[in-house]
């Protein structure tokens, strides 16, 4: 037990205590099939054994001494290598122990004898290399086993966790993505809803929406096609003058190319970047797919290049003949609202039956001898104001006109329809009309909508005065 706590306790042994207890290692150097370790630790271990012999003893190598101690050198090897270096350890020990050391034969002890006792400490040797060798080497064998299981398994466990690691991330990226498709979705379901208003500034701004939605360009407008080329109708991303054309005529390649040929333009063509001429970066006509007809066009300023895929182009041309429908229903529905005589938003006499109406009640006024007077009426900060806010103003306005004429005044929507107003008062002098104005004034006062930031001005007009 002292010999082995002196072991544990020695900074030189310490590797080889450890190695008793954690098995042999598989990897290292080996002569002959013989690890180099065993057989330093032998030649270190006889030497000092021999050395204390004849120093201190008479030289004999202890063949005397029972047990011997080249048993713990053995058991030392047999318990931390196995029955190989076992073996090579019981020649190297009884080479150590009878070199210039073997004991004469007697006279008194027979042939048999002689051998027995020179053979007996070898054999025994030998057997505990063996069987215990043996044991020992199947114990490092199933450890061996064990430690490359659990080598494997932890390797197995590395790749589990980092295929968790990575599923984990393309989860999250999923689920964003997914979440930003629903938000995409969300955005053009309120988008499309605005397209079903017959206001014609909220259909363009449901328009600009949809493609933010889809296609998230930067910088984006929209043109539209006219007698003179294409004009431009609406911008999203720009901060100002952002140097970009805001027409193009009918001589420019652009327009021969997008609405003459209707072809969709990307740098990612040699010739269309050269037509594209620094513009943008892609553009398409806004095709009415029913008609044919080029309603106007459609360029992406500012676009990731990395967004240039097949898909996306193929969304954009989807994209441009769904928006040509749309501008060509708002331009049917306008022209439709130009000829009816009721304003279906504010339900209002529509500008052009008041062209009629005037011309009428002015012959009218002049055969019959009665005064005309026309009050125009105007929203002069229509620009400060938001959408829903002049769409409230407008419905206000109506109302107090409304109740403040009489039965034979009529009310018509403006040259400018949402920002102006005309009445017409048959029999009703210039003195007179102030009186209009300030019941008009007393009645939006008494509106419960808020429509304080609205300011208004009122011109009169006569159109025909009676001499007294």
């Amino acid at each position: 037990m002292e010999i082995l706590r002196f072991l544990k306790r020695n900074k030189l042994v310490s590797k080889l205590w450890n190695d008793i207890y954690s098995g042999s290692d598989r990897d290292s150097r080996r002569i002959l099939g013989v690890r180099v370790s065993a057989l330093i630790e032998v030649f270190i271990f006889t030497t000092v054994i021999l050395a204390f012999s004849h120093l201190l003893g008479d030289g004999s190598h202890f063949i005397n001494y029972y047990p011997h101690p080249f048993w713990i050198i053995l058991l030392l090897i047999i318990v931390q290598y196995g029955t190989n270096e076992a073996l090579v350890t019981v020649v190297i020990i009884t080479g150590s122990l009878y070199m210039f050391n073997a004991p004469d034969h007697i006279i008194t002890e027979s042939l048999y004898d002689h051998w027995l006792n020179l053979t007996q400490r070898p054999l025994m040797w030998t057997t505990a290399a063996v069987i215990l060798g043996g044991l020992r080497s199947r114990r490092i064998n199933a450890e061996f086993e064990l430690r490359e299981d659990l080598r494997e398994q932890e390797v197995q466990n590395d790749a589990i966790t980092e295929s968790y690691g990575k599923l984990q991330t393309i989860n999250e990226a999923l689920e964003r993505r997914m979440a930003g498709e629903v938000d995409s979705a969300i955005k053009i379901y309120e988008a499309a809803q605005t397209l079903e208003s017959l206001e014609r500034t909220k259909r363009i701004e449901g328009i600009n929406d949809i493609i933010s939605s889809i296609m998230n360009p930067d910088k984006f407008s929209i043109y539209i096609l006219e007698q003179n080329g294409l004009q431009q109708l609406s911008t999203t991303g720009w901060t100002g003058d952002e140097g970009y054309l805001t027409c193009y005529n009918a001589e420019s390649p652009l327009f021969k190319s997008v609405v003459g040929m209707s072809n969709i333009l990307s740098l990612i063509n040699e010739e269309d970047e050269f037509i594209l001429d620094g513009e943008g970066v892609i553009a398409g006509p806004l095709i009415d797919k029913e008609s044919g007809e080029v309603q106007g066009m459609i360029k992406f300023e500012e676009f990731g290049f990395t967004q240039m895929t097949l898909r996306n182009l193929h969304m954009f041309r989807i994209l441009c003949e769904w928006i040509g429908m749309s501008i060509r229903t708002m331009n049917k529905i306008e022209e439709s609202d130009a000829d009816s005589l009721m304003d279906r938003n504010h339900m209002l006499y529509s500008y052009n039956f008041l062209k009629c109406q005037t011309d009428f009640l002015v012959s009218l006024a002049v055969r019959m001898n009665f005064h005309l007077t026309k009050l125009n009426i105007k929203l002069t900060n229509s620009a400060q104001l938001s959408n829903d806010e002049r769409t409230v103003t407008v419905l206000a306005m109506g109302d107090a006109i409304r109740s403040a004429l009489r039965q034979v005044d009529q009310i018509f929507d403006g040259e400018n329809k949402g920002e102006e107003f005309a009445v017409l008062l048959p029999g009703t002098g210039d003195d007179n009309t102030n009186i209009v104005i300030t019941k008009i004034k007393t009645a939006l006062k008494k509106n419960n909508v808020e429509i304080k930031k609205a300011k208004f001005s009122y011109t009169i007009q006569t159109l025909n005065h009676v001499k007294e």
